[in-house]
């Protein structure tokens, strides 16, 4: 052994490299301790991987460097370089793959795996494994931000959606701050609102967010949104008065609660729930036109005619004189006669209609009509010489 290394230094200080390579690869033979082996095999790669060498027959003896100790540093550093150089890009995934498997290190092991699964994206053109290796270098080191993104590219160019959803869940779950967290839940309410269309999962993800920052106006947007879409009105409510109460603006503030109202009379079909909602609307504005409207129609719909009376009567003082505010005493005058049987009151609200709109024929007929059948001949006769007199 000793005069075979002997032999190996004088022939390379010779340049005698054939001379040397042969001394050498003897002297692996010879040698049985695998360290030492490991060494001399080291030694004949490095003679080969010249720049006058053979790159191939380097590789083959680093490789059988490998082949005894697989996580030997300076073997794994002259292939990384040799491969590349050759192209076999397969080869040096493997070697990636087999440097982590033989490393303890869990940092370590994901880097290597990480760059396995970047030569199956790229020059092997496999994202499936890739995907793979880029998951198992995750389990590793679940802070891997290159791994973290590479799979978020990988499934989303395959569109596995729940895969994605799944990789972001677990961000949230390792996200040190809050405002990180929201990030990825957004991504998750997006995805299943946008993409698989599950707007129900998607209220879970935007109400995470109000979890851990109940203020935030782009979380309760979205999930109004989400919410309303899923027909899950129990939550769009509750979106919309939490709105409400963050909100500092007036005007902006009754419109929450009118909507708020306004689904559970319409969306909910429970008008009977939405009145007391309505009044609180009115109580801060009493011309408030769409809570009024929305209260009579609640009014209307439960039957409740002398409170749908009191409405309209609140509607008209706010009315001004026009067309809009005749309908609405029209309306009052029939809503008097054919629910309510209040025929002097229907009478009084026709003659109202009469007297902002002499021409009106519906109400000439109707007033005319009610006054015979209330038997208020002078009434009706006044009436009549007006209409005479009128021609």
């Amino acid at each position: 052994v000793a005069t075979l290394e002997e032999l190996a230094r004088l022939y390379m200080e010779g340049e005698r490299f054939p001379l040397a390579a042969s001394a050498l690869e003897r002297l692996a033979a010879a040698i049985d301790a695998p360290a030492e082996r490991v060494g001399v095999l080291q030694r004949l790669g490095d003679l080969f991987n010249r720049a006058d060498g053979d790159a191939r027959t380097a590789v083959r003896w680093y490789e059988a460097a490998l082949t005894l100790q697989p996580a030997h540093a300076p073997a794994l550093r002259a292939l990384d370089a040799l491969y590349a150089q050759l192209g076999n890009w397969r080869a040096l995934a493997t070697m990636y793959i087999a440097q982590a498997a033989a490393d303890i290190d869990s940092k370590r092991r994901a880097d290597a795996l990480v760059r396995a699964a970047d030569l199956y994206a790229t020059e092997l053109d496999d994202p499936n494994v890739a995907a793979e290796h880029y998951g198992h270098a995750l389990g590793l080191d679940p802070g891997n931000e290159a791994a973290f993104k590479a799979l978020v590219r990988l499934h989303t160019e395959a569109a596995r959606y729940r895969a994605l959803v799944e990789l972001y869940d677990r961000a949230v779950d390792r996200a040190e701050r809050d405002d990180i967290a929201i990030g990825y839940l957004f991504k998750i309410g997006s995805v299943y609102e946008d993409v698989l269309r599950e707007s129900a999962a998607a209220v879970g993800a935007y109400k995470r967010i109000l979890a851990r920052q109940a203020d935030h106006l782009g979380a309760l947007h979205a999930l109004q949104r989400a919410a309303e879409t899923a027909e899950q009105f129990d939550e769009l409510v509750a979106a919309l008065d939490a709105e409400a109460k963050l909100e500092k603006q007036r005007d902006r503030q009754l419109a929450l609660m009118h909507r708020a109202a306004a689904t559970i009379a319409d969306r909910q079909q429970q008008p009977e729930a939405a009145l007391s909602r309505f009044e609180a609307i009115l109580a801060r504005d009493a011309k408030h036109v769409p809570a009024l409207t929305s209260l009579a129609n609640a009014y209307r719909r439960l039957g409740r005619h002398q409170d749908l009376l009191g409405v309209y009567e609140r509607q008209l003082a706010i009315l001004p004189e026009g067309g809009e505010r005749v309908a609405l005493l029209v309306a009052m005058a029939e809503l008097c006669e054919r629910e309510l049987g209040k025929i002097p009151e229907s009478i009084g609200w026709y003659q109202k209609v009469v007297a902002s709109e002499p021409g009106h024929p519906l109400a000439r007929a109707a007033l005319g009509r009610l006054l015979r059948r209330n038997c208020s001949f002078k009434q009706l006769a006044a009436m009549l010489d007006g209409e005479v007199k009128g021609a």
